[in-house]
């Protein structure tokens, strides 16, 4: 069945790549065979057909368990990685792509030098290129840790048909026989999901619509999206997913819903050197669709786990250097420089009824400029408006940031926007709040010519379940407006909270978002404030 769908669309599919043949990434697994062990291939530009595999690596006991190459085993790798000390994953990703009938599979922990910091930056930026060339993509989406493998289905690790029952309906054929039809049990989300995102489809079975181990984790959302074709290996079935067709075992194939025109330009992005990707000179195509795939896709990203908060750049800087590649634009610590004022709305989920309550920290050490979400942890979204009328008040006069290592994309020692703009002063004061709710929840107080109608929740950039934020009572706070959405006499408008810096003199630094209504006209309302030009770090 696999093969048939692997053949069909390399074979047949205009939207999909028929040249599997690629550059190897630097290191592969040898796979063998059943009188061959695997080991460590160095491929030195070799060309042939090769499949990445995704996988959770489990908490961090199982991640310490879990076996790697460190400069100790690279020697001994390349003659012969040992069987048993293969984890069940790897053992039946292995099995799969012996099947296939072919030679060469890339596994993060065995194909990168695990302790080894350059290394690991080195072939971190690479990680978009080795997904998106590779024949297919298994991702182990059932598999909480290595420990699961592949091939759900077995009395240890049952499907969820067989471990929830299936009903059984009867009947008589049309020639008067008994004949019965069999009904699993299903569940269906009305969650956007990645899998929308990619031109895919709504998850069916009881476990996949309740979010599958692989789809929880950080790191894995820019692998499955760089894949051409993926096999899903599920808790419910085997599915597939390429650019024109998804397929699975209870339905067979289909035409994939929506548009995945998105993903097919980061493929082809991905797949470019270097060279070619800083020589490029391409016209733009982005417009208001591909900003909110961004935003869609920061905010499926930073709901995931990740393990090391440090990784929280580094593991969507593959999309990122495809994206800058492919939309022609400048990476701002995981905003772009294009149309940035769409990009500044992020939001913690924080201290809001409608939000998640997972807390959000600043990192232990300096990692990103307070405007960008990657300067917290925990997961964030935008403010998108759902009327064309949004206009966007800033004028940015420069925005620079500084990598900290030779990953463009990853972290950043520093970074400020110069923006022509004007400043609310404001006050925060607690609200108070039900015995029976523990949000921390702040309002404003601001001058009489600021005319409010309503004040949404304050949404502050730091929140721990403690009750602990990050700002103090009567201190002075500004906003800093950034949309104006123009309704029936009265604006709505998006404005960053901001603070004198802490770290830097004459400048400003962010704490949170609130989203107000006002009385009047957006001329009416700026007309009480002097423009000035200011530094946001």
């Amino acid at each position: 069945m696999i093969r048939g769908w692997i053949d069909e669309c390399v074979e047949t599919h205009s939207n999909c790549p028929s040249d599997t043949q690629s550059e190897l990434p630097t290191r592969v697994i040898d796979v063998g065979s059943d009188v061959s062990p695997p080991k460590l291939h160095i491929a030195n530009g070799q060309v042939a057909k090769y499949i990445a595999l995704s996988h959770c690596w489990g908490d961090a006991l199982k991640s310490s368990q879990t076996i790697k190459t460190t400069h100790n085993t690279f020697a001994q790798w390349q003659t012969e990685i040992p069987w048993a000390l293969l984890s069940k994953t790897f053992q039946d990703a292995i099995t799969i792509t012996r099947r296939l009938g072919l030679r060469y599979l890339w596994i993060d922990s065995l194909c990168i030098i695990q302790g080894d910091a350059d290394d690991w930056i080195s072939e971190s930026v690479k990680m978009a290129s080795v997904y998106a060339k590779a024949l297919v993509v298994i991702a182990a989406t059932g598999a909480k840790d290595g420990d699961a493998g592949c091939f759900i289905g077995s009395k240890q690790q049952p499907r969820s048909a067989n471990e929830y029952g299936a009903l059984r309906l009867g009947g008589k054929s049309d020639n008067g026989q008994e004949a019965y039809a069999y009904a699993r049990r299903s569940r269906y989300t009305p969650s956007i999901t990645l899998a929308s995102l990619r031109g895919g489809e709504m998850v069916h079975g009881w476990k996949s619509a309740l979010g599958q181990p692989l789809e929880k984790r950080a790191w894995t959302l820019q692998e499955e999206a760089f894949g051409i074709r993926v096999l899903y290996y599920t808790e419910d079935e085997v599915r597939w997913r390429c650019s024109e067709y998804v397929a699975c075992e209870c339905l067979g194939k289909r035409k994939a819903p929506g548009s995945a025109g998105w993903r097919k330009e980061l493929i082809q992005s991905a797949t470019l050197n270097s060279t070619q990707r800083n020589g490029s000179d391409q016209e733009y195509t982005g417009g208001s669709m591909m900003r909110s795939v961004w935003q869609a896709l920061v905010s499926e990203y930073t709901r995931r786990h990740l393990t090391y908060q440090t990784d929280r750049l580094v593991g969507l800087s593959g999309l990122a250097g495809a994206w800058e590649c492919s939309e022609d634009d400048i990476y701002l610590a995981g905003l772009w420089k294009r149309q940035l004022p769409r990009y500044l709305v992020w939001y913690a989920h924080g201290p809001s009824p409608l939000a998640s309550k997972r807390e959000s920290r600043r990192h232990e050490s300096y990692y990103a400029p307070s405007w960008s979400w990657a300067s917290i942890t925990g997961p964030v979204d935008f403010f998108r408006s759902q009327r064309q009328l949004e206009q966007y008040q800033l004028t940015v006069l420069e925005a620079k940031t500084e990598p900290t290592t030779i990953n463009r994309f990853g972290p950043v020692q520093n970074g400020h926007l110069r923006l022509l703009t004007f400043l609310v002063p404001v006050q925060l004061r607690q609200k108070a709040t039900t015995s029976n709710d523990s949000t921390v929840l702040f309002e404003l107080i601001t001058d009489q010519s600021m005319d409010m109608e309503t004040i949404g929740d304050v949404l502050l950039d730091i929140y721990l379940p403690t009750g602990y934020v990050e700002i103090k009572g009567g201190e002075q706070y500004f906003l800093l407006p950034v949309s104006c959405d123009h309704k029936y006499q009265r604006i709505e408008v998006v404005s960053i909270i901001l603070r004198d810096s802490q770290s830097s003199k004459a400048a400003y630094e962010r704490v949170g978002i609130v989203k107000t209504e006002i009385k009047g006209t957006w001329d009416e309302f700026k007309a009480s404030y002097k423009e000035e030009a200011i530094t946001v770090v």
